[in-house]
């Protein structure tokens, strides 16, 4: 078997197995987080709310293409300060974003803000947007602060929900009115995104594994070695726990 293969299948069975029985689990806790800022950006309009929009898509899918929204068109004032919103299972875009946060791949955020302005109660042109991305990709990218993992995402772990705590909301208008008409915002905004979850059973993240394996663009034989070598792993913890799962690679 390739060495490179091979370091990689031990490394990923060790990150399933270490330190839980077959039948642990698991309490909810923080996986990952997200810090959405804006420091201060002047607009011409006279806003007084900012509509926040996660979408997020495959990174290897065709030209990144979008697969789905969270948070959708959440509309936040100065009155949201110190608010909470949350989604979990079966919320908008929820099961989208949890499977792309647990599928081993390497996918991509887009954390939008566009401008309600006051005079017409809609949305003003020139909003704004950042990538957000799982892990390092080597180019200097915005990233997602993973708490947990030892891959590019949360492979083995059960998305409980995502929260949105809004710390901040801030407009001056007209601020300093650079073209003297009075119609000038300056706004800022500090919110914090938190995901939580738990740690699936073994058997469960060993079944994820076995998964992963055969999306892998391996050739069939190398595939089916992968896989069986994971199958061996889930048979000997469904028959007597960690003392059993020795597994030939």
């Amino acid at each position: 078997m390739n060495k490179i293969i091979k370091t990689a299948l031990v490394t990923l069975i060790a990150a399933a197995t270490t330190g839980f029985s077959s039948t642990s689990q698991s309490s909810e806790v923080t996986l990952a987080t997200f810090q959405w800022l804006n420091t201060g950006s002047g607009r011409e309009c006279l806003c007084d709310g900012i509509d926040l929009d996660i979408r997020f898509g495959e990174e290897q899918g065709a030209s990144g293409s979008v697969s789905g929204r969270l948070f959708d068109e959440l509309l936040i004032t100065t009155a949201d300060i110190g608010s909470q919103f949350t989604a979990t299972a079966g919320d908008q875009g929820f099961d989208g974003f949890a499977h792309l946060l647990t599928n081993g791949l390497l996918d991509f955020y887009i954390f939008e803000e566009a401008f309600r302005d006051s005079r017409t109660g809609g949305l003003s042109a020139g909003g704004s947007a950042s990538v957000v991305y799982e892990s390092d990709r080597g180019g200097g990218e915005k990233l997602l602060n993973l708490l947990v993992g030892s891959g590019v995402d949360l492979l083995g772990y059960s998305i409980q929900s995502v929260k949105l705590d809004i710390l901040d909301v801030f407009f001056d208008t007209p601020g300093p009115d650079p073209r003297g008409n009075g119609i000038w915002t300056v706004l800022s905004f500090d919110a914090l995104l938190t995901v939580t979850g738990t740690l699936m059973p073994i058997p469960d993240r060993l079944e994820a594994l076995i998964i992963k394996v055969f999306e892998m663009d391996l050739n069939p034989g190398l595939t089916k070695r992968l896989a069986d070598i994971l199958e061996e792993a889930l048979v000997a913890f469904g028959e007597g726990g960690e003392a059993n799962a020795v597994v030939v690679v």
